[in-house]
């Protein structure tokens, strides 16, 4: 503001533009870093038809770092097609770009029926093991292939990607 006051008339700038443009150029490069990421994130991506369709059950952080993880790396061969989870006040929302929570446990099939997809990922690492058997018990009667998440102790603290699922084990139910 000094400076500004120190310009001759001719040169002087509105007090106002001086104030504004700090908090204008931190949003424009804050768009452009946005932007930039959207492209190199899809870019990165697989195509559609080489990717296999999956629901992840669990809209928590778990499923929400899984989600994303599928979607921004080069490696992965899961498309996530939609979440499911027995929080009725995550029903409809989005886990990450596109992916939805479309419905509770029990409507395993009728969401795998209507996304078209085959494989099932529990993303709950603190489920107990009578909820984990029960959701692998209502993803294989829809004929899914179900996967899953380390439990929480496994994980120590560290984020679920997708190198994290693996099939499900004796030990988990």
């Amino acid at each position: 503001v000094a400076v500004v006051a120190a310009l001759p008339d001719a040169l002087a700038v509105p007090i106002g533009a001086a104030l504004l443009a700090g908090p204008m150029a931190l949003v424009a490069m804050a768009a452009y870093r946005y932007g930039w990421r959207l492209v190199l994130e899809s870019l990165r991506r697989p195509r559609h038809d080489q990717l296999r369709r999956t629901l992840v059950y669990g809209a928590g952080n778990a499923g929400h770092q899984l989600v994303r993880s599928m979607l921004s790396s080069s490696a992965s061969t899961l498309l996530p097609v939609g979440a499911l989870d027995d929080d009725a006040g995550k029903q409809g929302h989005h886990l990450a770009r596109g992916v939805r929570v479309l419905g509770r446990g029990g409507d395993v099939d009728a969401v795998a029926d209507a996304t078209q997809a085959d494989l099932l990922v529990v993303a709950i690492p603190s489920a107990s093991p009578a909820l984990y058997r029960g959701i692998v018990e209502a993803g294989e009667a829809a004929g899914m292939e179900v996967r899953g998440v380390p439990p929480l102790w496994e994980l120590a603290g560290s984020s679920v990607d997708i190198t994290d699922i693996r099939p499900v084990s004796i030990a988990d139910l």
